[in-house]
């Protein structure tokens, strides 16, 4: 399942930057440092707008 290899590589940076890109809801999977990234909380936000909210 997508949603157990995104946890496996919760803090892959360049994964977890592809994968939020593709479905920015996938942010909620990310690390808790992932999700207060710039760069990844921007590219979620192009594909989802409401994945803002698991941001820290």
């Amino acid at each position: 399942m997508e949603i157990e290899e995104i946890q496996k590589n919760a803090d892959n940076k360049e994964y977890i930057l592809q994968k939020v890109a593709e479905q920015g809801k996938l942010l909620e999977f990310a690390s808790p440092n992932l999700q207060d990234d710039e760069e990844i909380v921007r590219n979620s936000n192009k594909t989802r707008w409401r994945s803002i909210r698991v941001c820290k």
